[in-house]
């Protein structure tokens, strides 16, 4: 793998698309084959550019968040990967805290939470799991406040 430059788009489409096209002017063919992007936001406007230079076909765009935008394109297979599952990491920090302030020390000072992958292959999967039929998490079995044997690893994952 050959990384050409970095660009900055700071969570916005319009920059995203801007930065793109940046590279699209300096790097022509396009002389590269794929682009990670920190947010989903940005990641949409790599694709707006992409699609109006007619590259799509030819560059992988990859990011995180699994925002409804990226979801679509990822239906539409515009996307070819987004991770997401971090918007959980506040409610099991309050849980941590919880347990705290009720007296149980944490056992690790690091948590673990693995971030679930999604492609135009397990978008549907996706979907039907975390937005059309969301999971119940019953917090009180997480708590090792009222369950001792409770582990501090949380996992977000497609079967």
């Amino acid at each position: 793998y050959r990384t050409p430059g970095r660009g900055v788009g700071r969570r916005d489409t319009g920059k995203g698309m801007a930065v793109t096209e940046n590279y699209l002017s300096r790097f022509p063919g396009p002389e590269f084959n794929g682009v990670w992007h920190l947010n989903d936001d940005t990641a949409m406007g790599t694709i707006q550019a992409l699609e109006a230079a007619e590259a799509l076909d030819d560059v992988q765009v990859a990011g995180m968040d699994l925002n409804p935008d990226a979801v679509k394109a990822l239906q539409e297979g515009k996307y070819s990967y987004s991770t997401g599952g971090h918007w959980l990491q506040g409610g099991f920090g309050l849980l941590m805290l919880y347990d705290w302030i009720n007296g149980v020390e944490p056992t690790e000072r690091v948590v673990r939470l693995d971030l679930m992958g999604v492609t135009p292959e397990t978008v549907d999967e996706f979907e039907e799991m975390y937005i059309t039929n969301p999971p119940e998490y019953d917090i009180e079995s997480m708590s090792r406040y009222h369950n001792p044997d409770a582990q501090t690893y949380f996992e977000i994952s497609l079967p």
